[in-house]
């Protein structure tokens, strides 16, 4: 299922908690994501309106921070450097961009002890932002308490552009 996030959220140390949390932190986001929400919230263009794709330059942006002493995973180095919980920051962007540009595939199970189901929760973008993508611009971060705060913005290509008009 193709799933259209306006807003950008920012996905939580697990998935699941990354729903939960989505309603609460698409505000955080929205004044860096105002003009595009604006582009694609006006259905109604005038007869002969050119497409975001001819538009000028589209930028997604948005505020994401990543945790210096997470929950540590078997195997990650806690804590982290302030350099490491930068690059967390950069791919926590690139997979919230990947899911707005191209959509979210989600599965969930709800718990049914009478069946023996435990819940889950998986949640992937349909699309993929490689690290070191020139699309991708990091901005200056900062730490905050246990956090590395920075700006991260998105410059959509001609193709992504088509795909962002496709869901307006």
């Amino acid at each position: 299922m193709r799933l259209p996030v306006p807003g950008g959220p920012r996905r939580a140390a697990s998935l699941a908690g990354f729903l939960v949390l989505l309603p609460l932190l698409a505000p955080l986001l929205a004044p860096g994501l105002a003009p595009l929400a604006s582009r694609l919230g006006n259905r109604s263009r005038p007869a002969g309106a050119a497409s975001l794709a001819a538009e000028a330059p589209t930028i997604l942006g948005g505020e994401f921070w990543a945790e210096l002493e997470p929950v540590p995973q078997e195997g990650d180095p806690w804590p982290l450097t302030s350099e490491d919980a930068a690059l967390r920051l950069v791919e926590e962007a690139a997979f919230v961009f990947a899911g707005m540009v191209s959509g979210f595939e989600f599965d969930y199970t709800p718990l049914d002890r009478v069946r023996g189901l435990e819940e889950r929760f998986a949640m992937k973008p349909l699309g993929h932002v490689p690290r070191g993508d020139p699309r991708l611009v990091p901005g200056a971060a900062r730490v905050e308490g246990e956090r590395v705060i920075g700006r991260v913005e998105f410059r959509p290509d001609r193709n992504d552009r088509l795909e962002l008009e496709a869901f307006a």
